[in-house]
């Protein structure tokens, strides 16, 4: 089930805006597609690397989620549900329509798109779906299908079934590999000498790649200090944690192709 069903969210419009126009720093202003309650979101720039449904990080209730990098040799064993009448007609976590008489799935990591072999452990049947929402957030279910797709694998009457998952590669050449990168964005600035000092004051303090990004051309050129690249989603939450410990706030997490 879509998570946009679960929170109200937004899809992030970055845009930074002059606050303190004496010290050169632009402050970040964003509506971000919002994996958390109002208040404690998450900043995400999104540089084109992922699609709606693919944003890095989010959280349901208490929990953190991780989407992968690549659906590569993924292959689980749980328990399979399905969802149809309620969201027939809502938008997916891809942007698309749920149409719950088109064979289709949510998963709560897996690249949007990815296509997937499903096994009904106790019959044997076996059906490939495409994966173009988030879901399901129940106990120990692993994928949510279709209406469709749970009456093709015979378990639309019972509601659940016990299932193995394993990603189809290259299923109609349509392989789903992300080539992303992370970085923890600290400040961004019009002064390229306020970033040099932020730069310098992070190095004292023990951070590790902290670098200068220079974006915009001419009058409207700025300087980004960040930290990365990061290689796991999951490794920015403890260097944003760092970070606060340290004076440091307001922090975004970046995703741009590698």
């Amino acid at each position: 089930m879509n998570y946009l069903r679960y929170l109200k969210v937004k899809f992030i419009k970055f845009s930074c805006i002059l606050s303190f126009a004496l010290l050169g720093l632009i402050s970040c202003s964003y509506s971000p597609f919002s994996l958390f309650n109002q208040g404690d979101d998450i900043c995400i720039i999104n540089n084109d690397a992922y699609s709606l449904g693919n944003i890095p990080v989010y959280r349901i209730g208490r929990k953190n989620y991780f989407v992968l990098k690549t659906s590569f040799g993924y292959k689980e064993r749980g328990i399979a549900s399905w969802y149809g009448f309620s969201f027939d007609g809502e938008a997916t976590s891809s942007g698309e329509l749920f149409d719950m008489n088109v064979m289709s799935a949510a998963h709560k990591t897996l690249p949007i798109p990815s296509w997937v072999r499903v096994t009904n452990l106790d019959s044997g049947e076996s059906i490939t779906v495409r994966v173009n929402d988030r879901g399901p957030f129940v106990d120990d279910r692993i994928i949510d299908l279709s209406r469709a797709a749970a009456q093709r694998l015979g378990m639309l009457r019972q509601g659940t079934a016990r299932v193995e998952v394993e990603v189809v590669p290259n299923w109609l050449g349509l392989y789903t590999e992300q080539g992303v990168n992370y970085f923890a964005q600290v400040g961004t600035y019009r002064n390229e000498q306020n970033a040099r000092n932020v730069l310098v004051d992070l190095r004292e303090k023990r951070f590790n790649n902290v670098n200068i990004n220079t974006d915009g051309l001419w009058s409207n050129q700025v300087y980004q200090v960040r930290i990365g690249p990061i290689p796991d989603a999951r490794l920015y939450l403890d260097i944003q944690a760092d970070l606060s410990r340290n004076g440091f706030e307001n922090i975004c997490l970046v995703v741009e192709k590698s």
